[in-house]
């Protein structure tokens, strides 16, 4: 036998069920072990009702895609590089819109040239921005 190992005395009959659901789906489950499993079966009407529910979990699970292997899908990963390339380029588009915007709606007199002296003193020093005198 080379699959899982018997549960060990005093196990659920719910581990148990699991146990032997595995063994004899296995290829090398030997006929010795499937007559071990008949005993275990017949020794309570729990094991056949553990068992049987065990069965209806295996045959849902077939529907579901495999976890490992070949034809498993990769699992997902966070798309961080998408994101944040996108909003560097959102920022990018920004400046090139709005740099000219507000150059050409001061030079046409929309803008204040007040404020703009202020924003340039603001990039300047940052820090008098927020010193009250």
């Amino acid at each position: 036998m080379n699959g899982p190992l018997p549960p060990a005395p005093g196990t659920s009959p719910a581990e148990e069920a699991a146990y032997w659901c595995m063994r004899l789906h296995e290829d090398d489950c030997s006929e010795d072990e499937r007559q071990a499993f008949q005993r275990w079966l017949d020794a309570s009407p729990e094991h056949a009702r553990e068992f049987a529910a065990m069965q209806e979990i295996w045959e849902l699970s077939a529907d579901l895609p495999p976890a490992f292997g070949p034809g498993a899908a990769a699992p997902a990963r966070p798309r961080r590089h998408g994101c944040l390339r996108r909003m560097g380029l959102a920022a990018g588009l920004a400046a090139l819109v709005l740099l000219p915007a507000g150059y050409g709606g001061w030079r046409m007199g929309w803008i204040p040239g007040s404020y703009i002296q202020g924003l340039i003193h603001n990039l300047a020093h940052p820090l008098s921005a927020h010193v009250h005198h």
